[in-house]
């Protein structure tokens, strides 16, 4: 989400704080037009950093939802990993301070969306913006496209190839799927 769909600001603790890029509505009712499955998965360690709570970020997602809604694009389903495994921090959640399968380079989100919606991976796209983005959708054996919005794919790990943003990521396996 953050980096790829919105502008990242770095932790996203408010609806105040959340701005979609203007391609995004754009990428995703293309993807919707031809009938993809859109899935988020993000991690949002605000949760366990005690920055907000469940209910605000499904306010955030929420703000998502209704501003692509407007643009006519929708998301049929947002997986996030609450958690993070660092402790030590005065103003922790300590519910949600943990290791978990679900955090982000970790393949838990994704394994629940296949499983929920029987999705065949050999068909499937990762688009992120971060190495742990690159590496979970690596992990899953997924086509993973890099963009240079957010953190840029930045470290070792590289994608199967890098777009400019969202919206030329979904242009490209769009072309690719109709060769």
């Amino acid at each position: 989400r953050d980096g790829v769909i919105n502008k990242d600001f770095s932790f996203i603790k408010s609806i105040d704080e959340f701005e979609l890029y203007d391609f995004s509505a754009e990428a995703i009712r293309l993807l919707n037009q031809k009938n993809y499955l859109v899935c988020v998965v993000t991690n949002q360690s605000v949760i366990a950093r005690n920055l907000c709570t469940e209910e605000e970020l499904r306010d955030i997602h929420n703000k998502m939802e209704s501003l692509l809604g407007i643009e006519g694009a929708f998301i049929d389903h947002i997986y996030y990993c609450p958690h993070h495994p660092d402790y030590g921090f005065l103003e922790e959640n300590k519910a949600f301070k943990k290791e978990c399968s679900c955090r982000k380079p970790n393949t838990g989100m994704i394994e629940e969306a296949v499983k929920q919606f029987n999705i065949d991976i050999s068909r499937s796209y990762l688009i992120g913006d971060s190495e742990r983005d690159i590496m979970c959708g690596q992990r899953m054996g997924l086509t993973t496209i890099g963009v240079q919005t957010g953190n840029a794919v930045k470290g070792n790990i590289s994608p199967d190839c890098m777009k400019e943003t969202l919206l030329d990521a979904v242009e490209y396996l769009i072309q690719k799927n109709n060769e």
